[in-house]
């Protein structure tokens, strides 16, 4: 699973900012972990200029993608 951001108009302009392991195999894993982003890095994930991807051995480029956006909990 992958961090990707910031995400302006164009998506190819987006660099890898981390990588997160997902270690149960199946269609059920799970994936814990934590980061520490710098303030630049958290203006962009709250404007929503983040996103993820998830690999997997068939879907090398991602067989799942979604943009994150931040929501008041």
């Amino acid at each position: 699973m992958f961090f990707h951001g910031p995400v302006g108009q164009n998506k190819s302009d987006a660099v890898d900012l981390y990588s997160l392991g997902i270690t149960v195999p199946g269609v059920n894993g799970e994936a814990t972990g934590k980061i520490s982003i710098s303030e630049v890095q958290e203006e962009g994930l709250l404007m929503g200029k983040w996103f993820y991807n998830i690999n997997n051995a068939a879907y090398q480029n991602g067989e799942i993608h979604g943009q994150i956006a931040a929501s008041p909990y």
